[in-house]
């Protein structure tokens, strides 16, 4: 090993954490969305420009944490925390997407406000 080089966390322990994480984000993120899913009701106490800001703000928060816990899992694992944090984001990313994608899906055909009232045409 060069005097330079840093020692990894083992290859198990690096994917069971990554994966545990991911699945703990992406809960998390279900389960807020199913907790504010009364901010979605336009005809309620909340207005659109109210519900688009919730919204706005909620998934900011979210792909910024995604960050932050995947460059510290990243740093504390391997000595790559910009790989790791850059990963967490396009991962959680594309299951928020495909969470409001499904949850319009079945809101469609009859199961609606699991994460979002929606309205189908």
């Amino acid at each position: 090993m060069q005097p330079n080089q840093r020692r990894g966390r083992p290859a198990s322990l690096m994917v069971f954490l990554t994966l545990a994480l991911l699945l703990g984000l992406l809960a998390a993120y279900v389960g807020v969305m199913h907790s504010i899913v009364d901010v979605s009701r336009i005809g309620g106490d909340h207005d659109a420009n109210e519900r688009d800001a919730a919204y706005s703000y909620l998934h900011l928060v979210f792909l910024a944490g995604s960050a932050a816990i995947g460059f510290g899992a990243g740093k504390w694992l391997n000595g790559l925390g910009i790989a790791f944090g850059t990963l967490f984001v396009i991962v959680v990313a594309v299951g928020m997407l495909a969470v409001q994608l499904s949850s319009y899906s079945l809101a469609c055909h009859g199961h609606n406000d699991i994460v979002r009232h929606w309205q189908c045409d």
